[in-house]
């Protein structure tokens, strides 16, 4: 607060925050008494030494360096604590971690509780669905190893997103207004803000390892390969054509940055989703020249589901000038990971598609998905 070259970003941010511009706002000297104190109590506590050389593996507990805390829109960011999962071979330096927080209270279904008997840093959870690639020079010293067995749950959360081992605690089921699903989508912003930070620099280590076709292979149209690699700018881009657009998880591709989008309410048709004739909106992205020129909502109905779960439908009202399309879809279990589908047919004549999924879990779920259209 009195560092002058953050005397604008607090100012903007004061001007936003109820709890730091209202009037019973408590004074700093209180913060700082109490810090002190607990610092006289607890005399053996140090802080953990920042050894950034230290080499990093697949089961450690590190901050995101202190220094790349940030503001965006007016708010700032800390940076959490995460288990590093696995490496990227693709991409050098690069890592795939899960976000962690200290308080269970906050865990959910999706979450693995893990106490102190499995590490020094417990009790905490892992956020085993907020899952983002990393530069591992944006991360800290690791401060703890957890063992095999956490890091086995955490990887099965990816094929049973409801999943639980059965020496975890289970977490709450969600409820109807539960403040976690609040929580929850801060949590996503926290993990987009420092995700997005490693976005350049890991496109510039692709192309230095020469695996750019491995990231752009995704998108067949010229204007979409060139955001194939960057989930984060597809997002800024749709957020510029929309303001207010939200995500509910953060995308981990392109594709899902279309599909779970959240266009604002007022954007939406009245009565948009009915559960009885099957009617929802999927969102009409329409590219031009490399970017995003517009996000609309377009009718989609759902004929029917048939074996393991084949969905088939139709959209309905698909403009006539565009030269190429693409349908991506994905299933949206409450609380979870997104399913991708094993099989997608799209007919951009008719507006006709079939899309095939392995799931078998019994959790709700919607069709989330996105018309992406490129004009010349």
């Amino acid at each position: 607060m009195e560092d002058p070259s953050q005397r604008k970003a607090w100012k903007n941010h004061r001007a936003v925050c109820p709890y730091c511009s209202g009037k019973n706002t408590e004074s700093r000297t209180a913060w700082d008494t109490l810090a002190q104190e607990m610092e006289r109590m607890h005399p053996s506590v140090e802080k953990p030494k920042l050894d950034y050389g230290r080499p990093l593996r697949p089961g450690q507990f590190c901050f995101v360096r202190p220094d790349a805390g940030v503001w965006r829109e007016n708010y700032f960011y800390t940076p959490p604590m995460v288990l590093i999962i696995k490496r990227i071979p693709a991409i050098p330096g690069t890592i795939l971690a899960a976000q962690t927080y200290h308080d269970i209270q906050m865990a959910a279904p999706g979450d693995l509780i893990v106490t102190a008997d499995d590490s020094s840093l417990g009790p905490l959870f892992v956020e085993c669905w907020n899952t983002y690639t990393l530069k591992e020079n944006l991360l800290g010293s690791p401060l703890d190893t957890v063992p095999e067995r956490v890091m086995d749950a955490v990887l099965e959360y990816e094929n049973q997103p409801e999943f639980c081992p059965e020496w975890a605690m289970l977490p709450r089921p969600l409820a109807e207004n539960d403040p976690r699903i609040f929580f929850r989508e801060l949590e996503l912003e926290v993990a987009y803000t420092f995700s997005s930070q490693a976005d350049s620099a890991k496109v510039a280590d692709a192309t230095t390892a020469g695996s750019v076709s491995q990231i752009m292979e995704a998108f067949e149209a010229p204007a979409l390969k060139q955001l194939c690699s960057s989930p984060a700018r597809l997002q800024e881009m749709i957020r510029t054509a929309v303001p207010g657009t939200h995500w509910k998880k953060l995308p981990l591709s392109p594709e899902e940055a279309c599909a779970l989008a959240e266009l604002p309410a007022e954007r939406l048709p009245l009565a948009a989703e009915d559960q009885i004739t099957h009617k929802t909106t999927a969102n009409l992205i329409r590219m031009e020249a490399d970017r995003v020129k517009s996000v609309t909502p377009i009718a989609m109905e759902l004929y029917g589901r048939s074996g393991e779960l084949t969905l088939s439908g139709r959209i309905h009202g698909l403009p006539e000038d565009f030269d190429h399309s693409r349908f991506i879809c994905f299933l949206e279990p409450e609380g979870c990971k997104s399913v991708s589908p094993a099989r997608c047919e799209w007919n951009e004549e008719t507006g006709d598609f079939i899309v095939d999924f392995s799931y078998m879990e019994e959790i709700p779920w919607r069709l989330k998905a996105a018309v992406v259209i490129e004009t010349a």
